[in-house]
This record gives structure tokens, sequence and C-alpha cells, in this order.
């Protein structure tokens, strides 16, 4: 019985014994195999490398180059705004009574034109009879005067006759002067735009009988933002396009505002504008471009050609090696100065006779063969 037990055992023993060769055999096969599977990886990730270099290299065909010279650069705050006029104000009457007009609606008038009168209400006569009794005083006065001046008469009747006739004087200048504000006169030189009042019709002070324009002398107002306040300047250049009678012209700033409008963080801008043909009417809208950097000579690149990286930095493909339409894209990096909508000056990395990529920039990459 023992004999066999140990017999078993032994079986036992030479059994595990196979098992472990095999499991040593086994485990040596699969480094080596481990092994010979890096050297393919090695070779495989040099393979994609390669294609990777030759993908590169596809022709474009949608290249579109910009050739770098020196020329003039502008950088401006664009701005909507509101055309209005310096004189632009209501007519009111000094006198009461029935309204004449002298002048028609649209009609040009002067400054100090008499354009509508009122009824005076019979002061007119009443003034005639108030000149004939001062003519009367002073014929009075001037004998009492000859007769003081030769010691004849007394003080009392050459005191009497001089305010007769002064007070006579005063009255009439008085009369005059009413009657003077029975004249409507034009404040300055204008049309007549609107006659609230018609003829016939009573009015009275305060209330406006017309009103009266100056289109020869306009101006733009705006409202600019604070953010601007130290680039925008008396005298600045502006460049004015009024699209509702399709005008294009340019003026300077005439007047900037000493304080800032709490309620938008805005300072109030003036720009005079010449209205030779009358075309520009008050409240017109009015698009304005305040030039507020200029640069008469340097190098600038479209927008479009303008690229960002992961850093923040600027760049743009140049083009080297031409022949002919084909060249390779070359990334260069640049110095951004001002930009306006279209382009961008640059300040380092470029230089004129250069040739960037306008169009089609996004689709390469350094290296990239281009055709255009």
């Amino acid at each position: 019985m023992n004999k066999s037990i140990i017999a078993l055992f032994s079986i036992f023993l030479i059994l595990i014994s196979c098992k472990n060769d095999n499991l040593k055999e086994l485990k040596k096969q699969r480094d080596e195999i481990g092994k010979e599977i890096d050297k393919q990886n090695e070779k495989l990730a040099k393979v994609n490398e390669e294609i990777s270099k030759i993908e590169t290299l596809v022709v474009q065909e949608a290249i579109i180059p910009y050739t770098i010279s020196s020329q003039p650069f502008q950088h401006s705050i664009d701005i909507q705004s509101n055309v209005t006029t310096e004189q632009d104000v209501m007519i009111y009457p000094e006198f009461a009574g029935t309204l004449n007009w002298l002048v028609s609606e649209g009609q040009r008038v002067t400054k100090g034109q008499v354009i509508a009168s009122i009824n005076d209400g019979g002061m007119s006569s009443q003034l005639q009879q108030v000149k004939i009794q001062a003519d009367l005083a002073k014929t009075a006065f001037e004998k009492q005067q000859r007769l003081w001046n030769e010691k004849i008469g007394s003080e009392i009747q050459y005191l009497q006759s001089k305010t007769a006739y002064e007070s006579a004087q005063k009255q009439i200048s008085m009369m005059q002067s009413q009657l003077g504000r029975t004249k409507v006169k034009a404040p300055f030189s204008g049309t007549i735009d609107n006659q609230m009042m018609q003829s016939g019709q009573v009015v009275a002070p305060g209330i406006p009988i017309g009103k009266i324009v100056n289109l020869g002398n306009m101006k733009i107002t705006a409202d600019v933002s604070e953010q601007y306040i130290q680039r925008v300047k008396m005298g600045s250049l502006v460049n004015i396009s009024i699209p509702t009678v399709n005008q294009n012209f340019q003026g300077r700033i005439s007047r900037v505002s000493s304080s800032i409008n709490p309620s938008n963080r805005t300072f109030g801008i003036e720009i005079p504008i010449q209205n030779r043909d009358g075309m520009v009417k008050p409240n017109m809208t009015a698009k304005i471009s305040i030039i507020d950097y200029q640069n008469q000579s340097t190098i600038v690149v479209p927008n479009a050609a303008i690229q960002t990286n992961a850093k923040g930095e600027k760049f743009v493909y140049t083009l080297t090696k031409i022949n002919g339409k084909s060249a390779f894209a070359e990334k260069t990096m640049v110095s951004i100065g001002q930009a306006n909508n279209e382009f961008s000056e640059i300040l380092i990395g470029l230089k004129v006779g250069d040739i960037v990529v306008k169009e089609g920039s996004k689709t390469i990459t350094e290296g990239t063969e281009v055709k255009f």
C-alpha cells in the first residue's frame, strides 16, 4: 500500500515538473513576441511619420497670394450719429393780435426781414395823435426856452413846457417800441420750415407761430464711448457718410464734451459740415469714422492672412522657393500694430516684397506646396 502511494506521488511530481517547464517556455515565447511587436511598432511609427510628411505636401489649388508693399494705413472709430443744424428755432410773437404772414412756407428769408405782422388794434392812429401833441409841446417848449434865455417869463412856465415836451417824446418812444413788436422778424437767414398759425388767426406771446431753419450751417452730433476719450481730439479728421442722400465727405471735430454722460458712459462731439445743395436735412442718420491713427507709409497685410497659435502668437504663411505659379508655404511669426476692418499693420516679421497667403491659409501647414 505504501509503495503504491509513493509511486502515485512520484508521478504527480513528474507532471508538475513538466508543467513548470512548459510555463517557462510559454513565458519565454511571450517575451520574444513582445520584443518583436515593439520593433514592428517602431517601424510602423517611422512609416507613419514618413507618410505624414508626404501628405503635408499636397498641392493646394485655392491659394491667393498677396504681395507686401508700403502703403498708407488708417485706424478709425466707427459710430452712428445724427445730423442737426446750428439754427433751427421756433418763431414766437411778442404782441397779441391778428396774424398776417408776409412770406410763405418754404420761402428763403434774410436776417432781420419782416416775415409777419400782427394787427396793432389802432395803436398806429394813437401814435399819430401823440406825435401831433408832441409837436405842439415842442413848439411851446421852444418858445418858453427863448423867453427864459432872454430873462423874460417865469421859470415855472419854462420847466412845465420842458416836462410836457419830454413826456410826449417818451410816450412816442414807448408806442413805437410797442408797434415794433407787431412786426415779426427773421432771427437769422434761413427757410420758413413750418407755419403753425395761419393768417387771420389771433396769436399771443409764448405761443409759436412757425419755425425757421438754416440748412447752410449743419453739424454732426455723436456720442462716443468713454474708452476712446484719449483718442478723440479737437481737430481729428472724420469721414462722414449720409446714406439717405448718398453723400460722403470729410470734416473735423470742432467740439469735444468736457464731461461724461453717467447714464450711457459717453461724451459728445460735434463736426460742422457744409450743405451747399440743401440735400442734407436735420435728424438724418449719419455714419462717421473718426481717424485716430494714421501712417502714411507702412507694411500691412489683409486680416484674413493672419492666424493665431495656441500661445496667442500671430503668424502668416509666406511663399518661398517660388517657381512660376508654384511655391512652398513657410510659417512666419509677426508682430501686429493697429488694425482696421480690412488690414493690420505689421511692425515686425515682414518686409516689402514678401508674398503671403491671403486666402487658403487655413488649409495649409509648414512646408505645404501650393499653386496660385
